[in-house]
């Protein structure tokens, strides 16, 4: 999918490599703003910008060079991905460049590479993004087993994450199911059958926030230790026991 908005700060000092680099790129980009540098004092003022997206940076340069401009980007815009364009460097080079943080590398002479380049450079920057979110909202939406009640318990802090009061999520069978993503859905219910078995268990999906934008949440669920073993449930289902259950109780009474 092509960014409605792309802005890439490129390290060149060549007008007419820059030229031919940019004609490409807005033709692959509608929406592309290019800065275009060529020494190192303008090119960290422009990387100190939030909205940069990429680096894309020539190998040699008359006062300034490649590999120091990674160094200093990684230092400074450690997730920032960086793609070198060069006339001549070889794939040996190339390879320790990527060993010490480049994302690609594309040759001045297969130019054409470079849009193909760029979108999986930034597909890689999400995916990388959604998982940290995902890690972080591990911590603290911690699950529970219960055997003795055949139910799931959650505490408060798993309601502040998911945006919904724990009144719905207690007494409304199926609605936290409903909420989930439909292409992750059968991860969802599987997930939940898996950990009756487990000691633990963790899965991520997506799950529509109560404020309503789609959030990844890692779910990580270990056996309640007083719990009793069980047969499993549809985790859609409705459960009479838990369902009759004192509201009061200090643990979140839930089924998906």
């Amino acid at each position: 999918m092509t960014p409605e908005h792309l802005k890439i700060l490129h390290l060149e000092d060549s007008p007419q490599d820059a030229f031919l680099i940019a004609t490409l790129l807005r033709q692959a980009f509608p929406g592309l703003e290019l800065i275009q540098v060529d020494d190192r004092e303008a090119f960290l003022g422009q990387l100190a910008d939030p909205d940069i997206r990429i680096v894309l940076s020539d190998y040699a340069l008359p006062t300034y060079d490649g590999i120091r401009a990674l160094a200093e980007s990684r230092q400074i815009r450690p997730d920032l991905p960086f793609i070198f364009l060069s006339g001549s460097m070889g794939e040996d080079l190339a390879v320790e460049c990527m060993k010490i943080g480049a994302t690609d590398y594309v040759l001045k002479s297969s130019l054409k590479r470079l849009p193909a380049a760029i979108h999986r450079a930034l597909g890689e920057t999400d995916l990388r993004r959604t998982l940290k979110e995902a890690t972080r909202v591990a911590k603290v939406v911690p699950w529970y087993w219960d055997d003795g009640d055949d139910t799931w318990l959650f505490g408060p802090l798993a309601m502040d994450v998911l945006g919904y009061p724990a009144e719905l999520l207690q007494t409304t069978h199926g609605f936290l199911k409903s909420k989930i993503h439909m292409e992750d859905l059968l991860r969802f219910g599987s997930s939940f059958l898996l950990a009756r078995e487990r000691e633990r268990m963790e899965f991520d999906c997506r799950i529509l926030h109560g404020d309503g934008r789609w959030l990844w949440t890692r779910w990580t669920m270990p056996r309640h230790p007083a719990g009793r073993h069980r047969a499993a449930r549809d985790p859609g289902s409705p459960d009479p026991e838990s369902a009759a259950g004192d509201p009061g109780h200090d643990d979140r009474r839930h089924h998906p």
